[in-house]
Formats: C-alpha cells, sequence, structure tokens
C-alpha cells in the first residue's frame, strides 16, 4: 500500500448531496429608460436580477400599446413544468400568471387601507365619495351604462 500524497487529502470526502436551488420566476427588465420592457425568467434565487437564467418563459410589456392594453406572452407549458418542480414566482408574476389564469390570483394587498371605511361618514369629505366601487356601478345605473371593468387587459 501506498502513503497518501502531501497534495491528496488524508480522508476521503464525504459523499455529497444534491443541493437544493431555489428556482424563482421573475422579470428581468430590458427595454430603455422610460420605456421598460420585461422578461420573464426562471433563474436561481441568489442569481442577480438581470443576470443568469435557466431559461427565458416569456415577454411582458407593461406599457400601453395603441389598442389600450398591456401586453403579456407567455410559454404557458414551460410555466407549469417549473411550477411542478417547485419554482416560486415572484408577487409581480404571480399576479401576471393570476390574471392569465395560470394560477389561482392571489388576493390583492392594500385595498382596504386605501379606501375609507366609510366615505360619507366624514362631514366635508363630499370628494371621498368617488373611492368607493358602489358609487360608481350606482352613478352607472342611473346614467343607463354597465359598471365598466377597471383592470387591464392581458392579450395571452
Amino acid at each position: 500500500p501506498t502513503s497518501p500524497s502531501p497534495a491528496s487529502p488524508a480522508s476521503p470526502r464525504p459523499a455529497s448531496r444534491p443541493v437544493a436551488m431555489v428556482v424563482r420566476i421573475r422579470l428581468a427588465r430590458r427595454g430603455h429608460r422610460n420605456m421598460p420592457f420585461y422578461r420573464i425568467h426562471v433563474a436561481d434565487a441568489r442569481a442577480p436580477r438581470d443576470g443568469k437564467h435557466l431559461e427565458i418563459v416569456g415577454h411582458y410589456d407593461p406599457l400601453p400599446e395603441l389598442d389600450g392594453n398591456k401586453h403579456l406572452s407567455l410559454k404557458i407549458e414551460r410555466i407549469k413544468y417549473w411550477l411542478s418542480v417547485g419554482a416560486q414566482p415572484s408577487d409581480t408574476v404571480a399576479r401576471l400568471l393570476g390574471q392569465a389564469g395560470i394560477i389561482p390570483p392571489r388576493p390583492r394587498k392594500g385595498l382596504e387601507s386605501a379606501m375609507p371605511k366609510h366615505p360619507n361618514t366624514c362631514p366635508g369629505r363630499m370628494e371621498n365619495k368617488h373611492l368607493t366601487r358602489k358609487y360608481k356601478e350606482q352613478q352607472a345605473r342611473e346614467r343607463g351604462f354597465a359598471a365598466a371593468e377597471e383592470e387591464d387587459h392581458i392579450i395571452v
């Protein structure tokens, strides 16, 4: 038997276990100043925002086009695959995927605190009336129009 050389370790390495990599589905910003455009990346959570990624699974253009819509293109099968193997979407991507119908939509944060509980109870604060959805629906019914949707349209 030969003795170990000085360059080799004295004891053999223990068998290494596979390292679990946290994978995120998130936005990476592209475009110019004041003209953002986003790619939807699947990347290691430790990678920088615009850094190395595993796969591009879609694009998102937050600026409304001439038709008034914000455009979103997705590779739905690949997104479903990554979600099935445990990739976690960022909050913004989860909102977009919920609007596209890929995952259940998350409840929107902050809406309760932004609207007053009873807008008509504050004397002299009639400007709060325009904040309530019921008031808008009532005004639309009085004018004979259906209440307009205020959410962004997404083309998938």
